[in-house]
C-alpha cells in the first residue's frame, strides 16, 4: 500500500479531503468502499473516510488505485478507458450477465446535456466501448443512490417495460424539516410542467399527469425529519415537489424551497424487481451526510 505522512496543513482535516488536497482525486464512493473493506488505513488501523487527521499520522490506501484528474479538468474526452472503469467500479453494487447496479453519488448527472462535463452515460460509453450499456431509468443529478444499467437489449426492454408498468418497487430516504401532522400517508397530486419556469414541475402545471407517493416518517430529531418515500409513479422531480407541497421541502432543494444544506438530502435507497424470472433486491448504503 502506498503511504503518506500527514503534514501540519492536514491537522484536523478528514481523510478523504486531505487525500484530494494532495492530488488524489478518488470518487467518494471509492473512499467509502475502501473504509468498509479495511483498505483505508490510518496508523496501522482501519479508518473511516470521515476520520480526522493529526500531524505525523501515516495514511495508506490501495496500491492499485488510479487517481483521477481534478474534477474541473474532467471531460468525457479527457478520461481514459481505465480511468472511466475506476469511476464506474467505485459505484458498483452488483453485476451479472444481464445488469449492472450502481450507487450514483450526488452531483453526478445520469445523462449528459448542456453544461454537463461528465455523466454516468458518458462513463459507461468510455469504459465499455465495445458493449453498449443502457440506462433504464434516471435519477436527478443532485440525488444519490441506485441506478439500473442493462447489459443487453433484451434486458433493457424488459426493465423499461417493468418501470412503465410499475413493477419496479423503489424506496428513497429524504431528510426534511418541521413537524409532520401525519406520520404516514399517500400523496396523490398530479404533476406537470410549471407555467412560470419550464425547468420546474408543479401540481398546477401544464398537462398534469397522475403522481402518487407514499411517505412514512421514521425519525424526528432536532427539527429534522427522516422520511421514507415510495413513489408509485415516476414523474420528473416527483418526490421533491410532493414534499414541498406538503410543506416539508427536502433539505438542500433550492429549486423547490428547501432549507440550505451541502447537498440535496434525497437518496435512492432500495429497489426490487423481477427480471427474466429471477427476483432482485438491492440497497445502497446511506451516505455519511444522512
Amino acid at each position: 500500500m502506498p503511504s503518506l505522512i500527514v503534514s501540519n496543513d492536514g491537522e484536523g482535516v478528514r481523510v478523504d479531503r486531505h487525500l484530494r488536497r494532495v492530488g488524489f482525486y478518488f470518487p467518494q464512493n471509492l473512499f467509502e468502499k475502501w473504509s468498509r473493506q479495511g483498505k483505508l488505513v490510518l496508523n496501522g488501523a482501519k479508518a473511516k473516510a470521515s476520520a480526522r487527521l493529526r500531524e505525523g499520522d501515516t495514511l495508506s490506501f490501495p496500491d492499485d488505485a488510479i487517481p483521477l484528474p481534478p474534477p474541473e479538468e474532467i471531460t468525457p474526452l479527457s478520461l481514459t478507458q481505465q480511468e472511466a472503469e475506476v469511476l464506474v467500479h467505485s459505484m458498483g453494487v452488483f453485476e451479472d450477465d444481464a445488469i449492472l447496479v450502481l450507487n450514483k453519488p450526488s452531483g453526478l448527472a445520469t445523462q449528459g446535456g448542456t453544461g454537463q462535463k461528465i455523466s454516468v452515460d458518458n462513463l459507461l460509453k468510455a469504459c465499455s466501448p465495445s458493449q453498449r450499456l443502457r440506462l433504464t431509468h434516471r435519477i436527478d443529478k443532485e440525488t444519490s443512490g441506485l441506478l439500473l444499467i442493462a447489459k443487453n437489449l433484451q434486458t433493457a426492454t424488459a426493465l423499461t417495460n417493468a418501470f412503465r408498468d410499475r413493477r419496479v418497487r423503489k424506496t428513497y430516504m429524504a431528510v426534511c424539516k418541521g413537524i409532520f401532522e401525519n406520520k404516514h400517508g399517500l400523496i396523490d397530486s398530479p404533476l406537470g410542467r410549471s407555467e412560470s419556469a419550464l425547468e420546474k414541475m408543479s401540481t398546477s402545471g401544464k398537462k398534469v399527469r397522475e403522481a402518487l407517493t407514499y411517505f412514512d416518517v421514521i425519525e424526528e430529531k432536532k427539527g429534522l425529519v427522516w422520511v421514507v418515500l415510495s413513489p408509485k409513479t415516476g414523474r420528473t422531480h416527483q418526490l421533491r415537489v410532493h414534499m414541498s407541497d406538503l410543506g416539508h421541502p427536502i433539505l438542500g432543494d433550492r429549486k423547490y424551497g428547501g432549507p440550505s444544506a451541502k447537498r440535496l438530502m434525497l437518496h435512492a435507497w432500495k429497489i426490487e424487481f423481477t427480471l427474466h424470472g429471477k427476483d432482485y433486491a438491492f440497497e445502497a448504503q446511506l451516505p455519511s451526510e444522512f
